[in-house]
């Protein structure tokens, strides 16, 4: 199930960016990823107490707002910048909720940040 949800989850830009050489619009194909993901959530049993707002919030809007951001940037600079999503993770858990930072995060913040420099310096 993990590997599927990874896949699954990696596969959505490219997705995305395909849709747009068919014009589709943003909300249409944000639309058709929620009915999806409705299906899944009910299927699955999980459609209880504030989920429906928890959703909306974290699922709906960024989908939306990614969606957009593709469309704009393009797929490859998208992700790019969605790789720094787990260095905001860190520093955000260690300024508001007091985690405690370990060498391993600071190594693999390193390698990523790396990893988007080379990327960088090659396209330009």
């Amino acid at each position: 199930m993990v590997l599927l949800s990874a896949v699954c989850f990696s596969s959505k830009a490219v997705i995305v960016k395909l849709s747009y050489q068919y014009h589709v619009n943003t909300v249409s194909l944000l639309t058709l990823r929620m009915a999806f993901s409705v299906l899944v959530f009910l299927l699955t049993g999980f459609f209880i107490d504030y989920s429906f707002l928890m959703a909306i919030i974290a699922t709906v809007a960024p989908a939306y707002l990614l969606s957009e951001g593709i469309r704009l940037v393009g797929a490859g600079n998208a992700a790019i910048i969605a790789s720094i999503g787990p260095i905001s993770t860190i520093m955000l858990a260690y300024i508001f909720l007091g985690e405690r930072v370990s060498f391993i995060q600071l190594a693999g913040t390193a390698v990523v940040l790396a990893g988007i420099l080379l990327i960088t310096l090659r396209k330009g």
